[in-house]
């Protein structure tokens, strides 16, 4: 079924009924002078999110633990109750939002879930700044993943690869700077199916080793390393914003997704 996309990214909105004598009035539904000064644009592409998580909203930090809640309403919490695991909550100034910074030693979220597994199709958003390009995971799905069945688990790298036991790599990298990483594939795609963009802009394809059939297994999702191997795997770099969806969003839902984020964390898309 087509999905529909709803959006409302207007700055200045006028609302008129073009009849012969009628009043006209104007409203405005946001604002935006410089990056953050007003309320960025709503995300209005929800069916089919399995997943948002917002460092701007729901992170609690007590002596049960640190969560990371899930706005998406599907209750796909990520949680560490090992204080010496969890990321430090802080605030960035460069996008003036608050982040979570990962240590690349050992810390890491769960999430007791899999997003999006088996066949299913997927979009992933991530908005994250990194400070090592390597294979180091900053969301990886069957988290759990410790055996050599190509397709089985996905886990987004900074470098930019999707290693699904081989992997689909591309041509560029996520920078040192924050950055949004679009990957997607559409159902019973393969390796060689995934696409991706880097603030809008289509990522080149590389190299696709071992091309299998994409089928997620598990149950369980993780941030910030896998956790077949947490110290080897563990991702350095602060994280802003994951969105993800169960399907292959189209072109239009995809750069709204994609706006929405530019919008609210002050970023350049160069589509």
């Amino acid at each position: 079924m087509k999905r529909k996309l709803v959006l409302a990214i207007m700055t200045i909105m006028l609302v008129a009924a073009m009849v012969s004598g009628a009043s006209y009035s104007w409203y405005i539904d946001s604002v935006s002078v410089s990056p953050n000064t007003f309320a960025a644009a709503e995300l209005f592409v929800t069916e089919g999110m399995v997943l948002w998580l917002d460092a701007g909203e729901g992170v609690t930090v007590d002596d049960s633990g640190f969560v990371w809640a899930d706005k998406s309403g599907n209750d796909n919490h990520a949680f560490q109750s090992n204080s010496n695991h969890q990321p430090i909550y802080s605030f960035n100034d460069s996008i003036n939002k608050p982040v979570l910074q990962f240590d690349g030693k050992n810390d890491h979220l769960i999430i007791n879930s899999l997003l999006a597994g088996g066949t299913s199709g997927r979009t992933i958003f991530i908005v994250a700044k990194s400070k090592v390009i390597a294979n180091k995971g900053i969301l990886v799905l069957n988290a759990e993943y410790a055996g050599d069945l190509d397709g089985s688990f996905y886990q987004i790298t900074p470098e930019i690869y999707v290693r699904v036991s081989g992997r689909k790599e591309f041509n560029e990298s996520a920078s040192d700077q924050f950055s949004i990483i679009a990957i997607q594939n559409d159902e019973n795609d393969t390796t060689g199916d995934i696409v991706g963009w880097l603030n809008g802009v289509s990522l080149t394809p590389k190299t696709t080793e071992r091309n299998a059939t994409l089928n997620i297994l598990g149950d369980k999702t993780s941030i910030g390393t896998s956790l077949y191997n947490i110290g080897v795997y563990a991702w350095e770099g602060e994280l802003a914003e994951i969105i993800v969806y169960d399907y292959a969003l189209d072109g239009d839902e995809r750069k709204a997704v994609e706006s929405y984020l530019a919008r609210k964390y002050g970023l350049s898309l160069d589509e």
